[in-house]
């Protein structure tokens, strides 16, 4: 099924909006919301460490034009997600989980996730992954949209 962005014709490609949560600030997220700021450099990259403001964040975001990234590092956090699922419904969702707890894996697919990864030293994927999903919200913007860019 396809992700239309509901956003105003008139929108500019700066207003995709990226929303990131990290319950705690170290190395993944400081080199999460780089690789974000060096791809969406002239917009603010929203990084949140609570579900609440998470859940604030993403109910103001249009519908289609929103890039997800949810770093879970334990069930309690993913429990919480869960708790959002209705509000990410249509939008890009990327996980990131802290291990392949087979457990969290089931359930973290309840997010219908774009892309679920893991913690690691290197997250050059997540970077590609961001990449192909601002184009793709650029093209529906712009009105150049195809079902094949699915």
């Amino acid at each position: 099924m396809a992700i239309k962005c509901s956003a105003p014709k008139d929108i500019e490609n700066s207003d995709i909006r990226l929303v990131m949560f990290s319950s705690e600030s170290d190395w993944h997220q400081r080199t999460l919301n780089a690789m974000a700021t060096e791809l969406f450099p002239d917009q603010d990259v929203q990084s949140m460490n609570t579900f609440e403001r998470f859940g604030k964040e993403a109910a103001a975001v249009f519908s289609g034009c929103g890039i997800f990234v949810i770093l879970i590092r334990t069930r309690a956090e993913l429990e919480q997600a869960l708790a959002n699922k209705d509000r990410l419904e249509d939008e890009y969702v990327i996980l990131i989980l802290k291990d392949s707890d087979p457990f969290l894996m089931r359930q973290a697919l309840k997010l219908y996730p774009r892309y679920l990864s893991y913690m690691k030293n290197d997250y050059e994927d997540i970077f590609y992954v961001l990449k192909k999903l601002k184009s793709k919200i650029e093209n529906r913007i712009k009105g150049d949209y195809n079902d094949s860019d699915d």
